[in-house]
């Protein structure tokens, strides 16, 4: 690893120093020492958290400044590129969105030290966790420094040569909802670190008001999972210039994952503060989110899957596999000390194996950084590991003490009924990891054979497709059946469910649009999109307490907009066509005016062609394209084509947006000549109904919004504490 030293560099030092001071203060108290600085130990993630707001405001600084002299500002920036662009070219490579994850962590911390303070020991718990976890991502931020200059990496250079320009921004990259995207995505992956330390501290010591600390981080870490999935999905549909919005790329896939956990997680909670439901499986869900947030983290950055999304080769690998590993073997030390002992504190056999496996691992990385480099570890090194972490543990496993006292099981029902809202909340997280499972697995498969005999393997969109079909439909059932209980009876409930079910599959025989698994899904999702509708209008115009009944109603949304989604998904690709056309250029007269069908009622025309230099100098091609709907006009707008010579053609489409569908206009270029006449060929796509797909995000999106209002991020617990303080003061 290069290192310079100057002043982001420093600012990074100082911000990783503060953060180890207060985790030391915290193990030191955590293990009964007297700590002297501990009434100072609030300023210390003030520190931090100011270092890298600091710290990410002088990388954008510097890229506006064009200083090409920092190499990471060289590789994703030219003078050309607006002011707009180069800011977002702080999130462009693998060292921006680290220092960004690593501000969001600690902008957490933060939260955590204002309104949790040191003093109890289930905050002390979560400040460990997420001084730790943040440590992680600050050590990574200084393996990949941004602020590593062009002269370290090359000693060859004159230290007085600048370089001219900047090797350039993607053009892929050069557009606001791609701006948008990693902060988006970044704030949900730091968000949910919360939830993970509040749970782990949890398992080490039951204490239920973890539920408090990480109820508002987890509805903040899905609000933006939702947002960042929605916002790289709509780029997609935008600038990449196929037409769509979802093709199972290996990164998309990966951050759609943990949002079906952390969905799974805030059902899990609601049965938790409610009746007490859940009490390991919700924990488990906290970890299970932030270890599959770091496993997307590992997908973009490691190099080993193709994606349009990935980064290329990279040296922080191999340690977010070590993290990969620690979380659930750590986690699943807990979690079995608790099943098998159930104490209230882990046991020093829990705690001792622990810090063992910790030690190993440090072990195995200094041996690997001393001898190979960057890499993952070999099976061979992997048992070595195993095999450490076994010797560790005998030899420490007396340091640890305070098994706690034995928890007292809770009584077992009475009169246990199978149709009941906690059963069906069961059903609805069982089908949400189902889902997320199948997209787990259709990502590492190929990767652990790979990994392990050396073998290729590609899994293709059918697999995800096929497998993910029949638990969406049970996700949809449940969603109905939840949302109609309460309002019906549960026999009518019950005969209406399975009256739709019935209607699916004679539609799917019958073959009502010709494409079976679409028409058994659409009955389905009308039923639970109207149940949903039904549950929110009733409650909407009760006479109930209008704070509560905002975030009930908000809730209730969230299930007609999943409807939504499903639908606009389905029905669109499903139902796209495409259509060929071809205009005629004649030099001196120019467009030979004529309409052309491209299906569903429309009709397009070329109004207009030009040919210019754009602001980085490429040779861009451009064609104005009118839009008609059963001969009425439309709209208008540009399709274009620019030659990049250093990133390649790239193509900017025309979305013509109706309420019925989308005109698709794609142009990649002039074609050829042909009797003195030049051809102009646009592909048109109609998306219909996609529209839907996207009012669904947005009322989701909403839907979450009255909750995380009311409730805010007050930790009620801790500010009883805090008064109680204050008054004996």
């Amino acid at each position: 690893m290069s290192f310079s030293w100057n002043v982001g560099n420093f600012m990074l030092l100082i911000a990783f120093v503060a953060s180890a001071v207060v985790l030391i203060g915290v193990t030191l108290q955590e293990r009964g020492y007297r700590v002297p600085f501990a009434s100072r130990l609030k300023i210390f993630p003030w520190i931090t958290m100011g270092m890298l707001a600091i710290a990410t405001l002088y990388l954008t600084y510097l890229f506006l400044k064009s200083d090409f002299t920092y190499m990471y500002v060289w590789s994703y920036s030219s003078r050309a590129l607006p002011w707009y662009y180069k800011a977002s070219a702080v999130w462009a490579g693998q060292e921006g969105t680290f220092l960004l994850w690593a501000l969001i962590i600690y902008v957490s911390a933060l939260w955590a030290s204002e309104r949790l303070g040191f003093e109890d020991y289930l905050s002390r718990r979560v400040h460990l966790v997420t001084h730790l976890i943040g440590l992680f991502f600050l050590t990574m931020t200084l393996l990949v420094s941004p602020f590593r200059s062009i002269y370290d990496l090359y000693p060859d250079l004159p230290k007085d040569f600048i370089p001219p320009d900047g090797n350039g921004l993607n053009p892929l990259l050069q557009d606001p909802w791609m701006a948008a995207h990693p902060p988006v995505i970044f704030i949900a992956y730091g968000a949910v670190t919360i939830p993970f330390a509040a749970a782990l501290a949890h398992l080490w010591r039951h204490d239920e008001r973890w539920l408090s600390i990480a109820k508002p981080w987890a509805r903040l870490s899905w609000l933006f999972l939702t947002l960042g999935i929605a916002v790289g999905g709509f780029w997609s549909y935008k600038v990449l210039g196929w037409g769509g919005f979802w093709a199972w790329d290996p990164v998309e896939t990966s951050s759609l994952i943990p949002w079906f956990t952390v969905t799974a997680l805030l059902h899990a909670m609601v049965q938790n503060l409610r009746k007490r439901e859940f009490p390991l499986l919700t924990p488990v869900l906290a970890v299970l989110s932030f270890m599959l947030v770091v496993y997307a983290t590992f997908i973009t950055r490691s190099g080993l899957w193709e994606s349009v999304h990935a980064f290329g080769e990279t040296t922080t690998g191999p340690y977010l596999a070590l993290l990969l590993v620690n979380i659930p073997l750590i986690s699943a030390i807990l979690i079995a000390d608790n099943m098998i002992r159930k104490r209230t504190e882990v046991s020093a056999e829990a705690k001792s194996l622990a810090v063992a496996f910790l030690l190993a691992q440090a072990a195995m990385v200094v041996y690997k950084a001393l001898t190979q480099g960057n890499q993952l570890p070999s099976v061979e090194e992997i048992l070595v590991i195993f095999g450490l972490t076994g010797a560790l543990f005998l030899l420490i496993r007396n340091r640890f003490s305070g098994d706690g006292d034995k928890i007292e099981e809770a009584p077992a029902a009475e009169n246990v009924q199978l149709f009941t809202r906690a059963n069906l909340f069961y059903l609805a997280i069982i089908s949400l990891l189902i889902l997320s499972f199948v997209s787990f697995w259709g990502l590492s498969y190929p990767f652990l054979m790979q990994y392990i005999n050396d073998v290729k393997i590609k899994v293709e969109i059918d697999f995800f497709n096929t497998w993910s079909y029949p638990f969406t439909i049970l996700l949809l059932v449940t969603i109905a059946l939840c949302m109609g209980i309460g309002l019906m009876r549960k026999s009518s409930l019950l005969l209406g469910t399975g009256a739709v079910l019935a209607m699916s599959g004679v539609a799917a025989f019958k073959g009502v649009t010709g494409k079976p698994m679409v028409d058994f899904i659409l009955p389905v999702l009308g039923y639970a999109f109207a149940l949903s509708v039904w549950r929110t209008t009733k409650l909407a115009f009760s006479g109930a307490k209008p704070m509560p009944k905002a975030k009930l109603v908000g809730f209730y949304l969230i299930h007609a907009g999943v409807a939504m989604i499903i639908f606009g998904a389905v029905f669109s690709t499903s139902f796209s066509s495409q259509r060929d056309v071809v205009f005629q250029f004649v030099p001196g007269e120019g467009i030979i005016s004529e309409r052309k069908d491209v299906g569903a009622g429309y009709a397009v025309e070329v109004a207009g062609i030009n040919v210019y230099e754009n602001y980085e100098g490429y040779l861009t091609s451009e064609v104005i394209v009118k839009v008609y709907k059963n001969g009425r006009y439309v709209g208008e707008g540009a399709a274009s084509t620019i030659n990049n010579l250093k990133f390649g053609r790239v193509t900017r489409v025309y979305i013509n947006r109706n309420l019925d569908a989308d005109v698709y206009v794609i142009f990649q270029g002039i074609g050829g000549h042909s009797e003195g006449r030049i051809e102009i060929p646009l592909t048109v796509k109609i998306e219909p109904l996609v529209n839907i797909l996207w009012l669904g995000i947005a009322l989701i999106s909403i839907g979450i919004l009255p909750g995380m209002i009311i409730d805010g991020f007050s930790v009620p617990w801790a500010r009883r504490e805090e008064e109680e303080e204050d008054e004996e003061g």
